[in-house]
């Protein structure tokens, strides 16, 4: 099974690929992701590599970014008790595919597979097109574009968006000024 993901292939470079997505486990919950935080900040800082975190190792490319992401739960494991398919759902990050060779975040990937413990249940009644109780307008979750951009949001999959993109080839070639 594959997905859409933002990877950075390397420095101050994006694109929109296809990913793998590991077979789910028992206790595993795949998500498809509806709406997906991409910051000015962290991002930024992963694309340019000047994100260092004290202790730990750079990141290497090719890296997934994101750490937020809100969906509807998909299926759920034999094992997991909590949740049920069509349940609205926060995910902080997925699991990465066999072998990826890279860093990985994974929250900007179109499905998530996460444990049912990394998986947050949102109140009924949470519609995809409202912000949602995680969103967060500095995040830019549900926040429109920067005052800086008037460029519109560009969907990736499943819901995901990249601020400020206005066409397809303009994301994978741009590099942040």
């Amino acid at each position: 099974m594959t997905a859409q993901a933002v990877v950075f292939p390397e420095l101050r470079r994006a694109s929109v690929q296809e990913v793998e997505v590991p077979a789910p486990g028992d206790g595993d919950v795949p998500v498809e992701i509806e709406h997906s935080s991409i910051s000015p900040g962290t991002e930024r800082w992963c694309l340019t590599g000047g994100l260092v975190i004290s202790g730990e190792a750079p990141l290497a490319f090719p890296h997934v970014p994101g750490y937020q992401a809100a969906g509807v739960v998909r299926q759920t494991g034999k094992a997991v008790r909590g949740l049920s398919a069509g349940d609205r759902v926060f995910s902080r990050n997925c699991a990465a595919p066999p072998g990826w060779q890279g860093s990985w975040w994974g929250g900007h990937v179109g499905l998530h597979l996460a444990p049912e413990s990394a998986v947050i249940k949102l109140p009924a009644g949470s519609p995809p097109s409202r912000p949602l109780p995680c969103s967060s307008p500095r995040s830019g979750t549900t926040a429109p574009p920067s005052p800086r951009s008037s460029r519109a949001t560009r969907p990736l999959s499943s819901g995901t968006a990249w601020w400020g993109c206005t066409r397809p080839r303009s994301c994978a070639t741009a590099a942040p000024a």
